[in-house]
């Protein structure tokens, strides 16, 4: 009986301007004292891109996880531009 192999997906690796872009946005948000949360951000089914907020007097920016590289650049460029 021969057997099913299943083959594991493979993330894409994240191009490595792309990473540094991304560090270079938490760098920046960390200077400005705001905290960076990946996490899964569904509401109601919904799926969520997430957003800015102020938790007890710090600033808290959560991103969903899922968002590829490029728009996890765009994202953190879109609201960090907010605080520069």
């Amino acid at each position: 009986m021969a057997k099913i192999i299943k083959k594991k997906k493979r993330k894409p690796k994240v191009p490595t301007v792309m990473q540094e872009q991304i560090i270079k946005f938490e760098n920046l948000a960390a200077q400005k004292g705001i905290n960076v949360h990946y996490d899964i951000l569904e509401a109601a089914g919904f799926k969520l891109k997430g957003g800015i907020c102020n938790v007890n007097g710090e600033m808290h920016l959560f991103i969903d996880r899922r968002l590829p590289p490029w728009e996890r650049v765009e994202f953190l460029k879109e609201h960090l531009e907010k605080f520069l």
